[in-house]
């Protein structure tokens, strides 16, 4: 290293700084692209190095409020770097060195430096995850802290241009402690300590505000990022139980045609959280959360989709009521709910729909109401409670009933051989969803073709019925859901032809090929 950038640094550090002869040295190094990297790289080298040197943080941080355009985007990509090599324990982490770092996510000129942003939240996440992942919550909680001070005091401004001009940093920050709060029930609770003084508490406020309406969008963004699974208690108890975000959202609903439809979307993923919510919620969240079901029901009795985009809102919101009412634990009046032929006859018609993109959405939310787990991305999750065979029953032959009162396993069979694969696929969850069944299973294998004459066993063994890579996937996955959850009743109504060829298929995967004719096998 340069003896003259090690003699420029011991001059920063014992506050030369504004000399001229050190102003001038340090222009020379600044008009010379490679002395300046070598001069952030001595420096952050400094500042991780085997002994603690606040002193070099010192002048790092001089550097880049001195001259942003210069030693912002350097340094946060020199940090990132650092932190992606070394290994754990990171050596002398002070809470100081954190604060400097949550500062470089939103410093001097980040908002057109978005690299230098990004570098940086990429650094520090790394110093609070790595070692949270140990056991150690220290560097999350400073971390959390400091962004909670920066994020206050850019919305506490008093200008009102100021705000606006800082309101991409506040969604930064904001988009930043959702990341750590996603790392564990403890990080949430620290973020939700203090009711409308915490950080969740201020979100909520940020929500409610009708000041910026694009930075209450992006408010809402992260919201729902919070239903996310794995779920922790925690966050399930905020999400389902605090009735000031759900008032928040359903005056969003009322009063706002734009983000009204976010808000809504907030509370279908809700929704989802009850679902599968832990077991552990007390007595007050559930009665919170029913409440919320409650004013749901309400509110979507009153909806008048129109457009794509608010039939698919639509659509996921009825489904997600339906299914959360059904839920054993849930108790909301899911008769009540399952009797409203016009909200229900407006989720399940598929004749009332001329894009096959809805009439999939439809059938797979269906499928999701059968079958809760098909809601989760992870499918190692199971959901907590199943709704019962007889509500399942219900709820197909009130699927029945929105579409001319024709018979259920008949209208599946028809979408399933329908030209576009949205709506093939949608039928196909379904019929996955009813095979995880016992009651359901039997019902389908029973089904003698109906006025169509292709039975259920005709459809199942056509392997030439959806020739498309994604047809053939979802084929093979009903068979080895059949095959898993109810074997002994396939064994007991379907020939041993069938069963054989159909354990060959799951073997084989997707791109098995029968080697008899579905007619020899059943003679």
């Amino acid at each position: 290293m340069d003896e003259r950038l090690t003699s420029l640094v011991e001059l920063l550090s014992a506050d030369a700084r504004g000399r001229a002869d050190v102003e001038a040295l340090l222009g020379r190094v600044e008009n010379i692209d490679d002395e300046l990297d070598e001069l952030v790289s001595l420096l952050v080298d400094r500042v991780f190095g085997d002994r603690q040197d606040d002193g070099s943080l010192s002048v790092l941080t001089y550097l880049v409020e001195r001259n942003p355009n210069l030693y912002l985007a350097r340094t946060s990509r020199k940090i990132r770097d650092v932190v992606r090599a070394r290994e754990l324990p990171f050596l002398f982490i002070t809470d100081n060195l954190l604060l400097q770092l949550a500062k470089l996510i939103v410093g001097p000129d980040s908002d057109n430096q978005t690299s230098a942003s990004v570098d940086a939240r990429d650094a520090l996440f790394r110093l609070c995850a790595e070692p949270y992942r140990q056991q150690s919550i220290q560097n999350t909680k400073q971390t959390l802290g400091n962004l909670e001070n920066l994020w206050q005091y850019l919305l506490n401004q008093k200008d009102a241009a100021a705000r606006r001009k800082s309101s991409s940093s506040v969604i930064r920050i904001l988009s930043f402690m959702v990341d750590l709060c996603m790392l564990g029930g403890d990080v949430f609770a620290l973020a939700d300590e203090g009711g409308e003084a915490s950080v969740m508490g201020k979100l909520i406020t940020l929500v409610s505000s009708k000041e910026d309406p694009l930075m209450q969008a992006s408010a809402l963004d992260q919201l729902g990022r919070l239903a996310a699974f794995p779920m922790t208690n925690e966050r399930a108890s905020f999400l389902l139980g605090n009735k000031s975000l759900h008032n928040c959202l359903f005056a969003l609903i009322e009063a706002d045609l734009i983000n009204g439809e976010a808000a809504l979307r907030v509370i279908t993923d809700i929704c989802g959280v009850g679902i599968n919510a832990p077991v552990s919620l007390d007595a007050d969240t559930r009665k919170q959360f029913t409440d919320l079901l409650r004013k749901l029901h309400l509110r979507l009795q009153n909806t008048h989709p129109y457009g794509e985009l608010e039939q698919l809102s639509y659509i996921n919101a009825v489904s997600s009521l339906v299914t959360a009412s059904l839920t054993p634990g849930s108790s909301s009046d899911s008769e009540t709910i399952m009797n409203d032929s016009r909200l229900i006859s407006g989720w399940l018609s598929l004749q009332s729909l001329t894009r096959p993109r809805l009439k999939g959405v439809t059938l797979s939310s269906l499928a999701q109401a059968i079958e809760p787990s098909m809601r989760l991305s992870n499918p190692g999750d199971d959901p907590s409670a199943r709704p019962s065979d007889r509500m399942v029953i219900k709820l197909l032959q009130t699927f029945g009933e929105a579409n001319d009162h024709r018979d259920p396993t008949e209208l599946l069979i028809a979408s399933a051989k329908a030209p576009f694969i949205e709506e093939r696929l949608g039928s196909v969850d379904v019929i996955r969803a009813l095979s995880m069944r016992g009651a359901s299973l039997r019902m389908m294998l029973l089904y003698n073709g109906g006025t169509e004459g292709c039975t259920f066993v005709d459809w199942l063994m056509d392997e030439e019925n959806d020739p498309t890579r994604e047809g053939k996937k979802a084929k093979y996955e009903l068979i080895s859901s059949m095959l898993e959850c109810n074997s002994t009743i396939i064994e007991g109504v379907l020939p041993s032809a069938v069963v054989r060829e159909l354990l060959e298929w799951k073997k084989g995967g997707p791109s098995h090929r029968r080697r008899i004719s579905w007619e020899m096998a059943t003679q």
